[in-house]
């Protein structure tokens, strides 16, 4: 019970401190002034993977993508879609290449530029009350929030962790149930959080069309940790199955489970393995 207290206070931490709605959080002032001294490590924790997995997507992945989200919450709070000509302003505005770090200091290079870790920092977060979790002796568990986990042990002598893909149009069974042992999977999905109801604009953004991508509709990640988990899913939602089962399986410690708008799946070549139908 303590240490299960503890991984709860952690949460709360660190919810407060990368988080892109509360004022008081040091990414709101890197937000609200373009700079920010003394950055905490776990801050820059979150970035410097943020920026890894940038790299390794061409781009797919961008935590500079806010001022185009807060576009779109903008604009479908007054019942009006994204216009194609402010979008393509708004994207100027856009591009990790331009968050700069210098000794304990980070600045946004570009005037109105923005930064939200919404595809990364709940996995991290995952990941440190699975630890706190693990230091005090709890070494069988499973750490939920809202799609994102991280499981460590079994939980029985007799069975692995078993874990359920949801159906995108959640009218059939799981399409896939994976089994764990030390380990995370995390899911992206255009059917949790969108503002239209075709789905045309969702919290998923293709950082090179300010667009949200239209063939993907639930990448699952299976990973060593869940902010890699988490962060790799918006990856290659963005980048689409062939291009994203490409980048997954240059690494032999990630697998990915890929749902197309027709109801068709791909698989990396490390997903066959792991998973029980």
């Amino acid at each position: 019970e303590q240490a299960i207290g503890l991984a709860f206070d952690e949460v709360n931490r660190l919810s407060l401190l990368l988080s892109r709605h509360d004022e008081r959080s040091p990414l709101s002032q890197l937000n609200q002034t373009g700079q920010l001294e003394h950055v905490p490590a776990e801050l820059r924790t979150v970035l410097n993977y943020s920026l890894q997995v940038w790299r390794a997507s061409g781009g797919a992945f961008d935590v500079t993508i806010k001022p185009v989200l807060d576009y779109y919450e903008q604009r479908f709070s007054q019942k009006q879609e994204p216009v194609s000509t402010m979008l393509e302003k708004i994207l100027d505005r856009t591009g990790s290449e331009h968050l700069q770090s210098t000794g304990n200091t980070l600045k946004l290079a570009k005037p109105g530029m923005a930064v939200t870790l919404d595809g990364v920092a709940k996995g991290y977060i995952v990941d440190r009350a699975s630890e706190i979790l693990a230091h005090f002796g709890v070494n069988n568990h499973l750490v939920n929030a809202g799609g994102d986990i991280r499981a460590m042990g079994t939980p029985s002598e007799k069975s692995p962790w078993k874990i359920a893909i949801q159906d995108p149009e959640k009218t059939q069974a799981y399409p896939e149930i994976v089994e764990m042992g030390d380990g995370a999977i995390a899911t992206s999905g255009n059917y949790e959080i969108f503002y239209d109801q075709e789905r045309l604009f969702h919290h998923i953004i293709n950082p090179k069309t300010g667009r949200s991508p239209q063939k993907t509709v639930s990448v699952s990640i299976k990973a060593p940790t869940a902010m890699q988990a988490d962060a790799l899913a918006t990856g290659v939602f963005v980048l689409g199955a062939e291009d994203g089962v490409g980048m997954v399986d240059k690494s032999p410690q990630t697998a990915c489970y890929v749902i197309d708008d027709s109801g068709n799946t791909t698989k990396s070549q490390n997903w066959k393995n792991r998973v029980l139908k």
